[in-house]
C-alpha cells in the first residue's frame, strides 16, 4: 500500500496561538515556531493515521493488499471518497461506483465493501487507487480542541527543551503526557 497526501492549506494552530501559549511577544522565532507547528501536526497525523485539516489522500493498493470482502480507507476521518479505480495488467482503469460496484460504511474509519458480483481476476501491483478528501474540515476551528491543545503542548515542549540541548550531548526529554494521551485517544485499531 502506498499513501500520498497533499499538504493542508493551513495548520490547525496559528503562529499567534502558539506565541500566546509560549508567552512570546517578539517575532524573532516565528519561522521556527511555524516549523514546530507543522512538525507537531505531521507527528500527530502519522501516529494516528488521521488528517487534521482537509487534505486529498491517494491510496494505491496491490491486488493482494485488499481483502475481497472489504477494505478500510487508511486515513481518517474521510469527508468524501472521490474516486475508486481498478487497473488491469495492461494499465486500463475501471472506475467503480459507490452503490453499485461497492458500498461505503462510516467515515471514521471508512469501510468499503465490494458488491458480491465484483470479480477481480488479475494480481498486480498498484491494482487499486482510491482518492478521498480527509480531515475534520478546512478551518482550524473544525479540529477537536483536545488535538489543538496537544499540538500547542508539543510545540511548547520542543521550543523550550530543544533550544537548551548542547550539541553532541544526548538529552532525553519526556513527551508531555497530554500529547501522548491525545494521540492514544485518536489511535484506533480496526478489527474486521
Amino acid at each position: 500500500m502506498h499513501v500520498t497526501r497533499t499538504d493542508p492549506s493551513i495548520e490547525p494552530v496559528t503562529i499567534a496561538e502558539a506565541k500566546t501559549h509560549l508567552q512570546i511577544e517578539h517575532d524573532d522565532d516565528d519561522l521556527y515556531i511555524k516549523s514546530l507547528i507543522e512538525a507537531a501536526r505531521v507527528e500527530f497525523e502519522g501516529n494516528t493515521d488521521r488528517a487534521l485539516i482537509t487534505q486529498t489522500v491517494t491510496v494505491e493498493f496491490d491486488s493482494g493488499d485488499i481483502n475481497v470482502m472489504s477494505a478500510i480507507f487508511p486515513i481518517r476521518p474521510v469527508i468524501t471518497l472521490t474516486s475508486f479505480k481498478y487497473y488491469t495488467s495492461d494499465g486500463v482503469a475501471t472506475a467503480w461506483t459507490d452503490g453499485s460496484d461497492f458500498y461505503t460504511y462510516g467515515l471514521d474509519p471508512m469501510k468499503l465493501v465490494p458488491d458480491n458480483s465484483l470479480f477481480i481476476a488479475e494480481r498486480r501491483s498498484q491494482a487499486f487507487q482510491m482518492i478521498a478528501s480527509c480531515g475534520y474540515g478546512a478551518t482550524a476551528d473544525t479540529v477537536p480542541k483536545d488535538i489543538r491543545d496537544a499540538l500547542l503542548t508539543r510545540v511548547s515542549d520542543r521550543f523550550w527543551n530543544e533550544s537548551s540541548v548542547i550539541p553532541g550531548m544526548s538529552v532525553q526529554t519526556k513527551t508531555p503526557v497530554s500529547f501522548d494521551d491525545v494521540v492514544d485517544k485518536y489511535c484506533s485499531f480496526v478489527i474486521m
